[in-house]
């Protein structure tokens, strides 16, 4: 017996001849595991998703591709829970792509096992959440009263990835402010620098000022301050004066400074002094500012800080 004397003969036994071709329903792409193609005037952004930044050069470059080639792998959604259509689980941007390319209809899985753990771990794990998105993931959740390790067990991660995470809630400014600028875009390298900062502020502030931020040249920072500690006890914070020897004359030798950091200011900016750089006429010194080496008059350089790297 064929597929279709099958489904007739299935319909006509439990009495459904009337209500037309139900047999057509056996095949939609819900029953066969296949994408629905939804209209896209059916679907809404979720607004409380984790992803707040869309690049719009990116959003273009792969509208184009959708135009070229179409949508290749489908959204998932969600049936409002009030109204009509959808709301968006994972696709946002391949969602807002399609409208740009002028696609009336995208293909889309409807799931409606979901929550937002769910959204943010398929954000997460295809690292396509800066690291500021997923802090402000993490503070809404502690807000909510959750500890770190039920949060951290929820995403899938370490307890200590969410650590460094929700430092970026509270960052001190100086630190907040490179964050800001992206000169420093690390988490743990931020993490690590929030501690630096809170055992010794104006010695991490001067230091910032003069460093390239990264993972190596923060934890160069730390161990010099462990080893400061281990090997002077308590003494005057860095780039400050020795409280202890008002006397000049009476103060303990200075400790040797080996390849010093020559922190200094030229153009209303910070940065620091290529020592080692030969410059090309008298009068002039190499200087690196905002990680771009320069060439500049020796009078328009003032000298801010000085300090074992």
């Amino acid at each position: 017996m064929s597929k279709a004397s099958s489904r007739s003969s299935t319909a006509s036994t439990l009495g459904l001849d009337g209500l037309g071709d139900l047999s057509a329903l056996l095949e939609t792409p819900v029953a066969s595991g296949r994408p629905l193609e939804i209209p896209l005037e059916e679907i809404a952004e979720d607004p409380n998703q984790p992803r707040v930044e869309f690049d719009e050069e990116s959003l273009s470059e792969l509208a184009d591709s959708i135009r070229a080639r179409g949508v290749k792998t489908p959204i998932s959604v969600r049936p409002q829970k009030k109204g009509h259509g959808y709301m968006i689980n994972h696709g946002a941007r391949r969602f807002r792509a399609s409208r740009l390319a002028g696609l009336a209809t995208i293909p889309a899985y409807v799931d409606d096992d979901y929550n937002d753990e769910d959204q943010i771990i398929e954000n997460i794990h295809r690292d396509a959440l800066r690291p500021r998105e997923i802090a402000d993931y993490i503070g809404r959740k502690l807000a909510q009263g959750k500890q770190q390790k039920d949060i951290a067990k929820g995403l899938g991660k370490s307890k200590g990835w969410v650590s460094q995470h929700a430092v970026l809630l509270d960052l001190p400014e100086p630190i907040a402010a490179a964050f800001s600028e992206g000169r420093a875009t690390d988490v743990t390298a931020i993490y690590e620098l929030v501690n630096c900062h809170k055992e010794d502020p104006e010695g991490t502030v001067s230091w910032m000022a003069a460093q390239e931020i990264s993972r190596g040249t923060v934890k160069k920072l730390k161990e010099y301050l462990a080893t400061r500690e281990e090997t002077r006890g308590a003494p005057p914070k860095f780039g400050q004066a020795d409280g202890h020897h008002p006397d000049p004359d009476k103060a303990a030798p200075a400790g040797t400074l080996r390849k010093p950091i020559i922190g200094v200011e030229c153009e209303q900016k910070k940065g620091t002094l290529l020592y080692t750089k030969r410059p090309t006429k008298s009068g002039y010194a190499w200087v690196r500012l905002h990680n771009a080496e320069k060439e500049v008059k020796i009078d328009k350089i003032k000298l801010i800080s000085l300090s074992n790297p």
